[in-house]
């Protein structure tokens, strides 16, 4: 990309990175709506955007005994690192969004047997250690030091597909809780007034995920909603999945429009390639605004469960933790990811009821996950970034050309 091309991209952008040729009426915070044959989010200035998130963003690789020296003499603690580093580099990246801060913190060995059952690909190679706990979700206060559009994580429930609740007894009462106990209730409506409450005129804010991955049907978890405490399947498991499900959006859904009737409700971040029981779907359909989905590396193989998942809620998809190809193990090789981002997003960009990705970075490599886009030494391969760069810069001209668009 030359700089007469990055000049004249900047030029059709609005202050929140939408392109201004195709707008609708401003409300002053992020909207969806459908327009000329696609879905959209819409700015708060009304134009239309397609949202290039990047996930995973963390100084915690930057912050071992080897390079917290570094860190804090380069950017003097995290909000320099976020308004010097993180905010500058998705920028020139051609990010215009952050779409989930959380980084893995640990792995370990999970206890629970379905869990230990569940064995991931051993291209990997974390042996045992499996089970996954991420660290803190960022605060108000950081996301208005990057100065960005950004989704937020609530977390209502701990039940996430890689986490086992049975070992770190970390959020227990919410790992599958009652949801029809005032206490859950309760619980809800702190995290809402906690979060909500303060970001409620943001206008940089695009919406709030409800809980990461939760394992609705009960693959991986043996403590779960459709099953006694000694494991036997209730016989109207079925029917208690739906009447959870039901009170479970209404209630969390309640909880953040209490204090916040101004933006987007995300949902949960459903995983692709799992079981979902259908009811969850119709559960969330008059509760949520948009149907976020973790999906792998290729488009195509994905399509059909997104579009029955789409059929069932009726809801545009944000593709919100996308892009784990097979050469992402090893570690990957950056010229791969790069190719492989590529092709996925410029699917997602062709596709019309998608309306953004989110990279799963991460940001820099943190010794949990294995890869990153930086090294923990703060540098970038170039060959990731120029991928990133061409790709992002042509995004706007493949999504509004109504000659590509597939239906889905």
């Amino acid at each position: 990309m030359n700089s007469q091309d990055g000049g004249s991209v900047a030029l059709d952008r609005d202050g929140f990175g939408g392109s201004r040729k195709l707008s609708s009426h401003a409300t002053g915070f992020f909207r969806i709506e459908k327009l000329a044959d696609r879905w959209w989010f819409l700015t708060p200035e009304g134009n239309v955007f397609f949202s290039l998130g990047l996930n995973h963003i963390s100084s915690c690789a930057f912050r071992r005994p080897d390079g917290i020296s570094d860190f804090l003499s380069n950017y003097g603690g995290d909000e320099g690192w976020i308004r010097n580093g993180v905010a500058r580099d998705l920028r020139s990246w051609g990010f215009n969004s952050i779409g989930w801060t959380q980084e893995i913190a640990q792995r370990y060995a999970p206890r629970d047997p379905l869990k230990r059952n569940d064995v991931p690909d051993p291209r990997r190679g974390w042996g045992d250690r499996f089970a996954l706990l991420h660290d803190r979700p960022w605060e108000h206060e950081r996301y208005q030091w990057a100065g960005m559009p950004y989704c937020h994580s609530l977390n209502f429930v701990n039940n996430a597909y890689y986490y086992d609740g049975s070992i770190t007894g970390l959020g227990e009462s919410m790992h599958y809780p009652d949801v029809f106990d005032p206490y859950f209730q309760d619980h809800c409506d702190h995290i809402a007034r906690t979060y909500a409450g303060s970001m409620r005129d943001d206008p940089n804010l695009i919406g709030y995920f409800f809980s990461d991955v939760p394992d609705w049907s009960g693959e991986v978890h043996s403590r779960h909603w459709t099953r006694s405490v000694d494991g036997a399947y209730f016989n109207d498991a079925d029917a208690r999945i739906a009447a959870i499900a039901k009170y479970y959006f209404e209630t969390t859904a309640g909880a953040i429009r209490r204090y916040d009737s101004n933006h987007l409700l995300l949902g949960d971040r459903f995983l692709g390639g799992r079981a979902l029981p259908g009811s969850v779907l119709d559960a969330m359909r008059n509760q949520v605004d948009v149907l976020s989905v973790q999906s792998g590396g290729n488009f195509s193989e994905e399509r059909a469960q997104l579009a029955e998942w789409r059929s069932r809620c009726g809801k545009p998809i944000l593709l919100c933790d996308a892009v784990m190809p097979p050469q992402y193990f090893g570690p990957p090789q950056q010229k791969n990811r790069g190719e492989a981002y590529t092709r996925y997003l410029r699917a997602a960009l062709t596709t019309d009821s998608v309306i953004g990705v989110h990279f799963c970075g991460a940001y820099a490599h943190a010794e949990a996950r294995g890869w990153g886009i930086k090294s923990a030494s703060d540098e970038a391969d170039p060959e990731l970034i120029d991928a990133f760069m061409t790709i992002h810069a042509d995004a706007y001209d493949i999504a509004l050309d109504r000659e590509r668009i597939e239906r889905l």
